[in-house]
């Protein structure tokens, strides 16, 4: 098995791999006594291809995303081919994630395939099939994220930069019931003390470890820049965040 490593601005992961072991209980039962098992199936969770690239002639890196659209944790195990088109070059490898994938949440993930023939280059079909065993067979079409502990950050809704010379807005928070790196996309919304809305920032955002959520992406940002009468106005800041 081949670790993967989770790709974000400083967030790393990893995955393992092995034989499950099933586990059972013995021992005597009543005439009375009524036993009860959960049935457990392999289900296919939402993955796909995001991108790759060639670390060495016989090195293909592979970028790609696995959702768990179900209702309880999952830890999915994926399956990752690439090859060019005559199948004369190719290779494979399955990956597991070492933590469980939270209801709702997804994870974007680095596999580092060896290409036969140091045919790396020429791999440019490549597919990857993400599954588990689970006992879970609801479909959750919920994308609404749960947002905690919003805050001012310690210095207001609304503060100037000194460095910059520039006043700005914003709210820092945390993400509950997702995984780490689940990408997002949040909305703030600035408010004065009457509840009237002042200023809106969207952008595509994703929790760190410890479940802060922080902007992801070139041009998408936490805070915004505004002026100053906007951000001494600023009393109170809506936060609201869907998958993505």
């Amino acid at each position: 098995m081949i670790p993967l490593v989770l790709v974000s601005l400083a967030i790393i992961g990893s995955v393992s791999g092995g034989n499950k072991s099933p586990s059972s209980t013995s021992g005597s039962v009543s005439p009375s006594s009524t036993q009860t098992s959960t049935q457990t199936s392999t289900r296919v969770y939402p993955s796909t291809v995001d991108g790759s690239a060639v670390v060495n002639p016989a090195t293909l890196a592979v970028r790609f995303t696995v959702r768990n659209d179900g209702s309880q944790p999952a830890t999915p195990s994926c399956d990752l081919r690439a090859q060019d088109p005559s199948g004369t070059y190719s290779g494979f490898d399955l990956f597991t994630l070492s933590n469980p994938l939270a209801a709702g949440a997804m994870q974007h993930l680095v596999g580092n395939l060896t290409i036969t023939k140091q045919g790396a280059t020429y791999a440019t079909k490549i597919t990857v099939k993400c599954s588990a065993e689970t006992s879970d067979t609801t479909i959750s079409q919920g994308k609404t994220v749960t947002v905690v502990d919003v805050s001012d950050c310690g210095f207001g809704y609304g503060a100037y930069d000194s460095d910059n010379k520039t006043w700005y807005w914003g709210a820092c928070a945390k993400a509950s019931g997702v995984a780490p790196n689940t990408q997002m996309t949040c909305t703030q919304v600035g408010l004065d003390s009457a509840g009237k809305e002042l200023a809106r920032n969207t952008y595509t955002a994703v929790a760190l470890n410890d479940l802060t959520i922080t902007s992801y992406g070139q041009d998408q940002n936490v805070t915004l820049d505004t002026t100053k009468a906007i951000a001494k106005a600023i009393k109170s800041i809506q936060y609201t965040c869907e998958l993505n």
